[in-house]
């Protein structure tokens, strides 16, 4: 079985929580592949067990960042103005290929472009949020009206994934949705191995 991934290049947070998705379907579904969509970079995903066929693609700018804690408003809008609306060209040209390549499932982790795609393809589609780009536009537009505008054209997508799912902490929780905890990978290193002969010493509720 093959899925297709589409994950937001904003940071790696993203990237690391589709990860975890995909090594946890990995553990109960034998043999399965995964292509990743993505702009994030290859290397990042050589640690993850799982197999996988790296695309890039820069199909979810988010937002751009002078630094962790300043947007890069007018960066930003550039970039979404060079995407949106979204290529519908290109978009038939992904489907065809997961068609090709015999994809059964599209995962979107906040990158509603794989939305899009999939209903091309025909294929099921699952979003994984825990925040969405039109809710994070619509509250910087006061500060760049622009913004508004391209949060109106992916709003609409995000109601078009066949399944859709909130991890916790939910910035805009969606009743339609399904709600679960956090998402993260599994540590590489049991504690006791790190913690060494130490471990035998520590309270238990650690």
């Amino acid at each position: 079985m093959r899925i297709a991934i589409f994950i937001s290049s904003h940071g790696f947070g993203h990237a690391a929580r589709a990860t975890a998705i995909a090594e946890a379907l990995s553990k109960r579904i034998p043999n399965l592949q995964f292509d990743l969509l993505t702009a994030v970079p290859e290397w990042f995903f050589k640690s993850a067990h799982i197999q996988f066929d790296y695309h890039y693609l820069d199909c979810d700018p988010g937002l751009k960042q002078t630094n962790p804690f300043d947007v890069d408003l007018q960066g930003s809008a550039y970039a979404l103005d060079r995407l949106l609306p979204f290529d519908q060209i290109q978009i038939k040209t992904i489907a065809k290929r997961l068609n090709e390549r015999r994809c059964r499932l599209v995962l979107c982790d906040v990158a509603v472009f794989g939305i899009a795609v999939a209903k091309i393809a025909r294929l099921p589609s699952v979003l994984v949020e825990n925040f969405t780009w039109d809710w994070i536009y619509h509250a910087l537009s006061p500060r760049l009206p622009i913004l508004g505008h391209y949060a109106d054209i992916l709003a609409p997508l995000i109601p078009q994934a066949d399944l859709h799912i909130q991890t916790q902490p939910v910035c805009s929780p969606d009743s339609r949705a399904l709600t679960v905890p956090p998402v993260s990978r599994e540590p590489r290193t049991e504690r006791q191995k790190t913690l060494g002969n130490d471990w035998a010493l520590m309270p238990r509720s650690i």
